[in-house]
């Protein structure tokens, strides 16, 4: 009986070392910058208001990448002192790529496209899920990844105001347009569009 236990304990033991193993390598695709220039602005959205300064030399993990108006910029979450008054370690904002060197592997899995946003296939009464929640919260309306009656009724508003045919579906037609309003700068920033986590 004891052997029986001894066994399972030293099973258990390895099973949870090859899990460990497994997850270290994950951590070197971590996609890191370092500031190549001083006195940047770490902002609170893309073109948005100041957080702070960044000094050259800071570090960064990219989190995502995005381009508004031919600009490309990183969201990035600081990791080191910024000697800055305040200091911004620790701190997430949005940061022109053009002053960011990109270190690590990989590439931020950021939304690029409506697809990405919203999926591929029809949105309608009964879907779930966050490219629901992405869908209201380009609307404007409650965020709580259910398509329901008032999420419909905001739709068929909002495919009139887009120029599209008004029918409570968000398909092809409407995500490119709801896409193509977000991209313009004329509703919402694209970095509150996230596929995964609310």
């Amino acid at each position: 009986m004891k052997k029986n236990i001894i066994m399972r304990i030293i099973a258990i033991a390895l099973v949870a070392m090859s899990i460990m193993t497994v997850s270290i390598p994950a951590l070197a695709d971590t996609i890191t910058g370092t500031y190549n220039t001083g006195a940047v602005k770490l902002r609170s959205t893309i073109g948005g208001t100041s957080l702070g300064l960044v000094s050259k030399g800071a570090t960064c993990n990219i989190l995502d990448e995005q381009t508004v108006g031919g600009v490309k910029w990183y969201k990035v979450k600081i990791t080191s002192n910024t000697k800055n008054t305040p200091n911004l370690k620790g701190k997430t904002g949005w940061s022109q790529a053009q002053y960011i060197t990109k270190n690590g592997n990989g590439t931020p899995a950021g939304i690029q496209s409506a697809t990405d946003a919203f999926g591929s296939g029809n949105l309608t009464i009964g879907s779930k899920g966050n490219y629901v929640r992405n869908l209201q919260l380009c609307m404007g309306i409650t965020v709580d990844g259910d398509f329901g009656n008032d999420t419909y009724s905001a739709l068929c508003s909002f495919q009139v105001k887009l120029h599209v045919t008004s029918d409570g579906i968000c398909g092809k037609n409407t995500r490119n347009a709801i896409w193509n309003y977000v991209e313009n700068g004329k509703y919402i920033y694209r970095e509150l569009l996230q596929v995964q986590g609310y």
